[in-house]
């Protein structure tokens, strides 16, 4: 068998993903019995609902739209809802708290399908301090990474097509990466957004306690752990020098780099 180069080098990555280990520290996808059709919790203001969610304004469990099952979450403008990391589980590396510091393999990801004509979606990872909007998309389309410290206005917008449709939004990093944060919105075909942040301290003091879900959208299947992320859609295979890049320790599917700092 003749292999190049980057043959080899896409079969050692592919081999040492295969062999690490996930472990997922939440996992919820608003299926009964857990969950039923109604008020999700949150009135009054950070009270818990059904399964632990917490937050305040309505926030709903809906049969209208569901990415998997028959069921999802539905948040609105004036409200935001989170969910606690579940600190019970003893796999939990911290001692009770989410750790997204650099000397931990961790990821956070979950679906969502933003109402056209509203306010868009925010995916955040807080704690006591508060919250941090790591990744959103506006009600123009326009996706916003980091925008505690930033939003950069010269992201393109989505666009229309965006909306009304089921998106993957994920947040991811790794060891290997250092001070390196990876962000992706895909649909696994036409909207296949990723972008890689060179330098990032961790939201608040680093130690996360529960994930925020805010805007005019539907939520389906979120999930958070450690380890190697997850893939749960297709994505287009890597061109050979992109293999290159991620093996040289740049971000895999890198389109350009970008700077800022995941701080308060």
């Amino acid at each position: 068998m003749n292999l190049t180069r980057s043959s080899i080098l896409l079969c050692l990555l592919v081999a040492g993903s295969a062999s690490a280990s996930t472990i997922t520290t939440l996992s919820v996808d608003f299926e009964s019995p857990t969950f039923h059709v109604g008020d999700i919790g949150g009135n009054p203001p950070y009270s818990a609902g059904q399964g632990g969610w917490f937050g305040f304004g309505y926030n709903s469990i809906t049969n209208i739209v569901a990415h998997s099952g028959s069921q999802s979450l539905s948040t609105s403008s004036a409200g935001s809802l989170g969910k606690s990391l579940d600190p019970s589980l003893g796999e939990l590396p911290s001692g009770g708290f989410f750790e997204v510091g650099f000397g931990t393999d961790w990821w956070a990801q979950g679906w969502v399908n933003i109402r056209s004509g509203g306010t868009g979606a925010v995916m955040s990872l807080g704690n006591g301090l508060g919250s941090c909007p790591l990744i959103q998309i506006s009600g123009t389309g326009v996706p916003y990474l980091n925008s505690c410290t930033r939003q950069d206005a010269n992201e393109p917008s989505f666009g229309a097509g965006v909306f009304d449709q089921w998106l993957l939004f994920s947040i991811s990093h790794t060891v290997a990466m250092g001070q390196g944060i990876n962000f992706g919105i895909t649909n696994g075909g036409n909207i296949d957004f990723h972008r890689s942040l060179d330098q990032y301290t961790g939201p608040g003091t680093g130690n996360e306690q529960f994930i925020a879900l805010s805007g005019e959208a539907y939520w389906d299947d979120i999930s958070a752990g450690y380890g190697p992320i997850p893939v749960q859609v297709q994505l287009p295979v890597p061109e050979p020098g992109s293999v290159l890049l991620f093996g040289s320790g740049l971000a895999l599917m890198r389109l350009r780099r970008k700077r800022g700092i995941l701080a308060r």
